[in-house]
């Protein structure tokens, strides 16, 4: 999974609180940074001694013109 230098991780909240933070993320409408939204996904915790869940969510990166990832963000949902 290639992510940027600089990952800004979110956990999913009863109330929206992280949601409404992430939906907020946005480039500058004048800068040449574009975002890159990525499906989700599902990573188990096994390696950790979790076996009952999995940790689910999503990516988005911010890519510069040169196509090299600014800023990722990752919303997780256990």
């Amino acid at each position: 999974m290639k992510v940027a230098p600089n990952v800004i991780f979110l956990f999913k909240d009863i109330d929206g609180f992280a949601a409404a933070i992430s939906d907020a993320l946005h480039p500058n409408p004048n800068s040449s940074i574009r975002r890159l939204e990525e499906g989700p996904f599902e990573l188990s915790l096994d390696r950790y001694g979790i076996k009952d869940r999995k940790a689910c969510g999503n990516l988005v990166h911010f890519v510069d013109s040169n196509g090299n990832y600014q800023v990722s963000r990752s919303c997780y949902r256990l």
